[in-house]
């Protein structure tokens, strides 16, 4: 094996012009692809985080909206709940005083027509009195007249209070 120093030499030249070439030419633009694709990536996985963050943020906002909407439907409700039972306490108490006022109103009815009727009674027993009285004095007042007398005014006494 001989070694040819001429072949080795062009080989040698020929190698660091292919590689000055290659350098210049290839390898340049390839780096600047390959930066500029780095690039690409990061600024993508740099946006997919900040939507990231954000998607996170806006969930965080939309939980603590539905809790505080929760929160105020709850406050809601319990406020309708109290003001129903209020306005029910009320409407038992304004009924109860109307109850309280017809039954007044019934007693004191029931109370002027007792009297009435007392005064009407007391005008009857009067006026039969009167009548008997009349009665006795024209007749004669022999006993047995005298009993007949007092026995006719009870029946109508009776027969008065049983057609009243």
């Amino acid at each position: 094996m001989s070694i040819d120093l001429g072949l080795m030499i062009w080989t040698w030249v020929s190698f660091l012009i292919l590689l000055y070439l290659l350098g210049r030419f290839a390898y340049r633009p390839m780096m600047f692809l390959v930066e500029r694709r780095e690039k690409r990536i990061r600024d993508s996985l740099r946006q997919a985080e900040d939507e990231k963050r954000n998607a996170e943020a806006v969930t965080r906002e939309r939980e603590a909206l539905l809790r505080e909407t929760q929160e105020q439907a709850g406050s809601a409700l319990e406020g309708a709940r109290e003001a129903a039972e209020g306005q029910k306490r009320r409407i038992i108490a304004e009924a109860r005083e109307e109850a309280g006022r017809i039954i007044k109103q019934a007693e004191a009815e029931i109370q002027r027509e007792k009297r009435q009727a007392m005064v009407e009674l007391s005008e009857s027993v009067a006026d039969l009195a009167i009548e008997a009285a009349e009665r006795i004095v024209r007749s004669e007042l022999d006993r047995n007249k005298h009993q007949v007398l007092v026995d006719e005014f009870i029946t109508d006494l009776e027969n008065k209070s049983i057609g009243h």
